[in-house]
């Protein structure tokens, strides 16, 4: 009875879908079969509906592309929620395929039923039900009218500003489908003929930028680059859409050719390299994030540092500017939260696909509706008076000049080009806490931000191929405290790495399982930092990791708790330990031993760089445990992070 979905399998195909997660359950058993039988899926099975939506998350996250997600009836769409709801606010596409009993069997009683109509309320682009009632329908009518659901759903989910669609699948008994072949073909067009859809980009009008060209000129200006969300890190998006990929700037030349698209050297970055564009023609420093793909870029215009130097009421005076351009997310840093808050002068420009207000300062005054990267090569163009001496750079990017001989003469330029007060006030202050907190680098107590820094060295590209690795290399990093500590101490200049992290709602859930999907995606080497209660949390996903044969190499930050609340007003009142404390007290080798994977306790900075990149070549899932203190911590960042600027 249910061969239609066999048209809406197939269609999900011919759009370019092919990843599919699966949850066990016997209502969504055509569709499960179906997806198995096309043969042409890549599938993963997750009996933990959370844990298989935040796989699902990851995939598609690191794809750029949507992912399907299939459960049963019941409650089990329901523990999708929070991994829809971080896929809303961070701008990642699923499609959420609910199997549900029929309508004959709503509001009756009828067991594992329940109202799954919009289900995820207002965090989805789209829901719509595939109905199994199409009055008069043929069974080709039936499979045009699926593949149309799918079409409708695939339109939404890969909008100008992505996101999750649900589509509810009421299904009638006998559940398991006709298997033929021919069932797949039902429906489907001449090839010529078929549906497709190319996303389109954003742009702003040609008097819209002529006129905010106007506005900038001559003024202080600042880029904060938060973390990644939507098209960030999507350059496949961009060469179809005509921006191009690497360093292709305003005259759409590659300054240095086919580099960036060389995966023996760096990933593509066209999103960061378009931001530091516009930064060089704007004379703007870049804050950039640790989770923003600019900040794996190395220039001297890139400010990763300011998180430190914020907290000094001095610098904060000396490095108001006129103006902000905002970028992707709010940005991890409280303190740059705050200094933009305080100044309610500073207009404050935010540049985003979609319509959302985006900035938790409260302090935006202008929405300019652009995908960011078209926005800032449009920007180049019309911003030309300090525009770059293409023909210098053109001097210095021959075949057999090399990339450190290309930076070399790129940065003379742009410091040349740096020569006023305003952007040498965030230099000075960006080189002289670089040199303070690096000497983390000397610290002898095992502390999370040395770890950080060192796992800067054991991913550098040359490290991998010293130990025979690949160099593109995956970081996912859990919130809370690991967030914050890669924000204070990830280098920029990571050019061969990508940092993934929850972002749209900030939870602690699902962190593991995100990190096996971006892991799943492409079957990149991935690591995975995370705390010691994210990890508690989503210990589940490892089972289904173990089971697919993934490959993670996790390191576990273990201070027993909740190491944040350390830092907030709530240490030291009563009852602490047990409300926000939350020691489990968990013996992790036991744990691993439990799940199946490899463990290994890091007591020493020494081998720490070794153990990863083995972990790594070994392949498999590695647990690396680092036990440190929340106190000792505490003080360690009040020592790297605060009192640099109190002495």
């Amino acid at each position: 009875m249910n061969e239609y979905i066999a048209a809406a399998v197939d269609e999900l195909f011919e759009l370019g879908v092919r990843h599919v997660v699966f949850s066990g359950g016997s209502r969504s058993t055509g569709m499960a079969v179906l997806f198995m039988a096309h043969g042409g899926y890549k599938t993963y099975m997750n009996i933990d509906e959370r844990s298989a939506g935040f796989l699902a998350l990851g995939l598609a996250k690191r794809l750029h592309r949507p992912v399907a997600l299939v459960c049963t009836s019941g409650s089990a769409g329901a523990h999708y929620y929070p991994a829809v709801i971080e896929a809303f606010h961070s701008r990642v596409p699923l499609i959420v395929l609910t199997a549900d009993r029929p309508p004959e069997a709503q509001f009756v009683g009828a067991p594992q039923t329940m109202d799954q109509v919009k289900l995820f309320g207002s965090f989805v682009n789209h829901f719509e039900t595939l109905s199994p009632d199409i009055a008069g329908s043929t069974a080709t009518a039936s499979a045009v009218y699926a593949r149309q659901v799918i079409q409708r759903a695939y339109m939404k989910a890969m909008d100008s500003v992505p996101g999750p669609v649900q589509i509810n699948v009421p299904l009638r008994e006998p559940l398991v489908p006709d298997m033929s072949a021919e069932q797949f073909a039902k429906g489907r067009l001449q090839k010529e003929r078929q549906f497709n859809m190319k996303p389109g980009i954003m742009r702003l009008g040609e008097e819209a930028m002529a006129a905010l060209a106007e506005d900038l000129e001559g003024r202080k200006g600042l880029i904060v680059c938060g973390p990644a969300t939507g098209r960030d890190g999507d350059d496949e998006y961009y060469r179809e859409n005509g921006y191009g990929n690497g360093l292709a700037y305003c005259q759409g030349i590659e300054l240095y050719p086919g580099f960036y698209d060389n995966p023996k050297h760096v990933m593509g970055n066209a999103y960061g390299t378009a931001m530091l564009a516009l930064a060089e023609t704007l004379t703007a420093p870049v804050l950039a994030d640790s989770l923003s793909s600019v900040r794996a870029l190395n220039h001297p215009l890139i400010i990763d540092k300011y998180d430190t130097f914020l907290s000094n009421a001095d610098w904060q005076a000396k490095l108001v500017p006129d103006y902000i351009l905002m970028m992707g997310q709010m940005p991890v840093s409280k303190r740059l939260q705050q200094f933009i808050k305080q100044h309610p002068d500073i207009m404050c420009y935010q540049i985003d696909a979609g319509t959302a207000y985006r900035n938790g300062t409260v302090t935006t005054n202008v929405v300019l509706q652009s995908d960011p990267v078209a926005f800032a090569l449009d920007a180049v163009k019309s911003l030309t008076d300090t525009r770059w001496s293409v023909e210098q750079l053109d001097e210095a990017v021959e075949s057999d000049v090399s990339f450190e001989e290309f930076l070399t003469v790129r940065n003379n330029y742009v410091e040349k080009l740096c020569g006023n007060k305003y952007v040498n006030r965030w230099l000075t202050a960006q080189h002289s806490t670089s040199l303070r907190m690096n000497k983390v680098h000397e610290e002898a107590t095992l502390f999370e931000g040395r770890f950080v820094h060192e796992l800067n060295d054991a991913l550098d590209g040359r490290t991998l191929i010293k130990h025979g690795l690949p160099q593109a290399v995956n970081v996912v990093v859990a919130n809370s405290m690991p967030i914050r500590d890669f924000d204070y101490f990830w280098q920029q200049g990571k050019p061969n790495t990508r940092v993934f992290g929850n972002r749209g709602i900030n939870g602690i859930d699902g962190t593991e399982s995100t990190a096996l999907g971006i892991a799943a995606a492409k079957g990149e080497q991935t690591v995975l930092v995370t705390g010691d209660l994210s990890f508690f949390h989503d210990m589940n996903g490892l089972v289904m990791g173990k089971n697919e044969g993934l490959n993670l190499v996790i390191v576990l930050f273990n201070n027993d708790g909740g190491g944040i609340f350390e830092y907030l007003p709530q240490k030291g009142i009563n009852h602490f330990e047990y409300l926000f404390g939350t020691p489990q007290g968990l013996n992790y080798s036991a744990l691993a031993d439990l799940m199946g994977i490899r463990y290994q306790a890091v007591t020493s900075y020494e081998t720490f760089a070794d153990d990863v990149d083995r972990a790594l070549k070994a392949g498999g899932i590695h647990l690396l445990e680092v036990k440190t203190n929340r106190e000792v911590s505490r003080e360690l960042h009040r020592k790297y992070t605060v009192t640099v600027y109190e002495k």
